[in-house]
């Protein structure tokens, strides 16, 4: 994973060095340069901004998606043995304290809707305290 993080930070800091030579070229242009060729440089400079936000945001997705492809075989496997032990103990239902999360049902879990246990939904607010008499001394 290091390695695969790596070789996209390398790849996102050619684009940073691109970036960097643009704007160093376009600070150290003649003063006789036209407005028009420094538009144009500054318009290349938005454009690798641009590549460089795309490519952080590509990067930041395919960084996600490959640690769920390494980590899906551990969770498989512990969801295997949570669900070889709920079976075995005869237990319908498993909850996942830490987060809530239901990890054994009787229904296969792309059939159920998550539900709120009944203490989960907004409780009743109580009408506010009448005020309290104010038994503070005044001078």
């Amino acid at each position: 994973m290091e390695t695969y993080a790596g070789t996209l930070e390398k790849e996102s800091q050619a684009l940073v060095t691109e970036y960097n030579n643009k704007v160093a070229a376009l600070e150290k242009a003649p003063a006789t340069q036209t407005d028009a060729m420094k538009q144009l440089q500054i318009k290349e400079i938005q454009e690798i901004q641009k590549r460089i936000q795309d490519y952080e945001q590509i990067a930041r997705e395919r960084i996600v998606a490959k640690q769920n492809e390494l980590l899906k075989p551990v969770y498989d496997k512990a969801r295997k043995a949570i669900e070889d032990v709920a079976k075995e103990k005869g237990y319908t239902y498993v909850i996942d304290n830490s987060g809530g999360s239901l990890l054994v049902s009787p229904l296969p879990m792309t059939s159920w809707l998550p539900l709120k246990p009944s203490w989960a939904y907004p409780l009743t607010l109580l009408p506010p305290l009448p005020p309290q008499a104010d038994n503070s001394i005044h001078h």
